[in-house]
């Protein structure tokens, strides 16, 4: 070792464990946001379902729907 810096290996040494840790706490922020992400997805898959179980409910009730085109006309405004 080079006498000027005697405590140079254990300053390599916290500078990697501090480097390391610094990389493992954003890892998990990073994937704690896209879990957070996938709870909102998941709530509102749920609202979604609902609602159109409610909007089946109510044309049943009413006169039949026209034959629908596609999967995405269902979110399109009624004309």
């Amino acid at each position: 070792m080079n006498p000027q810096f005697p405590n140079l290996g254990l300053i390599i040494l916290l500078q990697l464990i501090f480097g390391v840790g610094t990389f493992a706490i954003g890892v998990f922020v990073i994937y704690m946001f896209y879990a957070r992400l996938r709870d909102i997805a998941d709530e509102l898959r749920k609202f979604r379902i609902a609602y159109e179980m409610a909007d089946d409910r109510k044309t049943q009730s009413a006169a039949p729907a026209p034959p629908r085109a596609d999967d995405d006309s269902r979110y399109l405004p009624k004309s």
